[in-house]
């Protein structure tokens, strides 16, 4: 699925051109080339531009792993940020307003549930839904404070 940066100006897709789906991007008034984000040897799937437009979250498929969230940074090395990589599903992640608060999809307790944790990474999941739940989306009053809910030390 393509995803739009907050501010209009850029598209970040998926593409399957040398083997594997790797990131790209390109500008949504058609001008200039498209430019490869991001390649290797697994599946990645953009899912979330941050609104300040540094950071792209998308979900890796690997062989020996199922699915995890990393994080882009879209400036200097542009070396990804592992964000939710365990032994569960994690996909989907959606950043908060601020930046802050990332929101994404986990297994981990059997079955869907939405899950957030601080970013940059740290300690501490909350899971937000109890009784499943998928694709989270931004919401323009997510607490950026404070976050209640069931905490999973990591």
């Amino acid at each position: 699925m393509p995803i739009w940066s907050a501010d209009g100006t850029r598209i970040a897709f998926t593409s399957w051109r040398n083997g594997d789906w790797d990131l790209y991007q390109k500008a949504t008034n058609g001008s200039g080339e498209e430019e490869v984000l991001f390649e290797s040897n697994e599946g990645k799937f953009p899912s979330h531009w941050s609104s300040d437009g540094r950071f792209l979250a998308y979900t890796n498929q690997s062989l020996n792993r199922s699915s995890d969230v990393w994080v882009l940074p879209l400036f200097e090395s542009r070396q990804p940020i592992p964000f939710a990589q365990t032994k569960f599903i994690e996909r989907r992640a959606c950043f908060s307003p601020n930046g802050r608060w990332p929101a994404y999809s986990s297994n981990e307790s059997g079955r869907e549930e939405v899950c957030v944790r601080p970013f940059p990474p740290s300690t501490g999941v909350w899971r937000v839904s109890t009784a499943g739940g998928t694709q989270p989306s931004s919401l323009s009053d997510f607490p950026s404070k404070q976050v209640t809910g069931k905490k999973r030390e990591t």
